[in-house]
């Protein structure tokens, strides 16, 4: 680089002097240094300074530079169909996660299911069936009367 090029820096990178002083004045406040306790900077320790803040101010302008190239690729990969789709699809299972589950057959209790009697053919069966029953409800009524032996 030549003696021009390192005079025109961009205006970005650099601080205002009133930053670098408050800066400057609040670490010499913390560290009890008086100004009648200061000493005169030699230059070369001027200039490592003044390298130093301008590197750190590259520094950050590239970070700022890289975030901002994130964040266009990420808007990119947004409108990108692949992307539409994923997201459609993590959004059907956050709904689905929302939704309380249905229990499925082989998870259920089962019970026997109530046993159909064929239809009566006859007036006899039916008359039979129904003695059955009148027989099995007088047995049931006569056991809720007994008591209980303990």
């Amino acid at each position: 680089m030549s003696e021009d090029q390192k005079d025109q820096k961009p205006a970005s990178l650099l601080l205002p002097n009133s930053v670098l002083n408050l800066l400057i004045s609040d670490s010499f406040h913390r560290n009890g240094i008086t100004p009648d306790d200061q000493l005169p900077i030699a230059d070369g320790h001027k200039t490592q300074i003044k390298t130093m803040v301008e590197d750190l101010s590259k520094q950050v302008q590239q970070y700022m530079e890289s975030q901002k190239k994130l964040e266009e690729q990420q808007k990119k990969a947004e409108m990108k169909p692949e992307y539409v789709q994923f997201m459609k699809e993590e959004r059907r299972k956050a709904e689905r996660a929302e939704k309380p589950q249905r229990i499925k057959p082989a998870e259920m209790k089962t019970s026997k299911p109530p046993v159909k009697k064929p239809a009566a053919s006859s007036k006899k069966e039916s008359e039979e069936r129904k003695k059955l029953i009148k027989k099995q409800k007088e047995q049931k009524s006569e056991e809720k009367k007994k008591p209980k032996k303990k």
